[in-house]
This record gives C-alpha cells, sequence and structure tokens, in this order.
C-alpha cells in the first residue's frame, strides 16, 4: 500500500495533522501529515532572509586586521593548500608552505587557527585563490 518513504502509523498513535476535509454525514476525515503549503513558503522565506542578514553582517576579508588569529573550517582541499571560511565575506587561503606537518592531515569539515596575513603588494597578476590575500593566508595551521 504505502510507499517505502511514507511514515508507518499505528491505532492510537498521537500524529499531528492537519484536516483537508471533513465529511460529517459519514463521520469521516480526511486528514494530511503534511505542512500547510503556505507555511513551508513562508518558513523557507524567513531562513533566507535570516541566511541574508547573517551575511551582510559578516565582516569584508579587507577589515579582518593583519596579524589576527581567526578560527575557521576546511570547506575545499587543494594540492596547493586548503580553502578556509573565517567568517568573513571572502575565503581564505592556508597554503602548504604554512602547514608544515598538517599538509595531508587536514579535511574538509576541520576546524583551523589561522592568521591573517597583510594582502600581497599588487604585481598586476591578480590575486590567487583566496581572494588575492583577502583575509586569506595563514600561518601554523591547527587542527
Amino acid at each position: 500500500e504505502g510507499g517505502a518513504d511514507e511514515p508507518r502509523l499505528s491505532s492510537g498513535q498521537e500524529v499531528e495533522a492537519r484536516v483537508l476535509e471533513a465529511n460529517v454525514a459519514s463521520g469521516r476525515l480526511l486528514l494530511t501529515l503534511r505542512p500547510e503549503p503556505i507555511e513551508l513558503l513562508r518558513d523557507g522565506l524567513t531562513a533566507r532572509r535570516r541566511l541574508a542578514r547573517a551575511r551582510a553582517r559578516r565582516p569584508t576579508a579587507a577589515s579582518l586586521r593583519s596579524g589576527s588569529l581567526r578560527e575557521g573550517a576546511v570547506v575545499r582541499v587543494e594540492s596547493f593548500g586548503v580553502i578556509v571560511n573565517v567568517g568573513a565575506k571572502a575565503l581564505g587561503l592556508l597554503h602548504a608552505s604554512e602547514m608544515g606537518d598538517a599538509v595531508g592531515e587536514v579535511g574538509v569539515g576541520d576546524a583551523v587557527l589561522v592568521e591573517v596575513l597583510p594582502p600581497p603588494k599588487a604585481s598586476g597578476g591578480g590575486g590567487g585563490a583566496g581572494g588575492g590575500g583577502d583575509g586569506g593566508g595563514a600561518d601554523g595551521g591547527g587542527g
């Protein structure tokens, strides 16, 4: 009868449901366990608005103080180092040359402590991964 993703119900079990139709003459109710579609839309919109406000409050990479320590989460591992989310509007690069023995030990989702380095001097070639020094760079790795 029911598909594999449908909930299994038993007699006497309490559930939260929404009445779709009530037939007084037959004494039957048509119920759904699914939330009201408008609730889904409203909840999704509220979540998107909350996320947008949180993103707007994040500091810009340029506003991060050079020399400051930031805790971040590894979001990508590359041959040249790891890309780290330090809570700024841009991601940072923890270069493999700065990681020492931790090069092969860091994975996506790991917490790392990084030092914000000053942006490299402009040489006309543009920035590398991590936004050309926008809050990138780090010292020591960590985990």
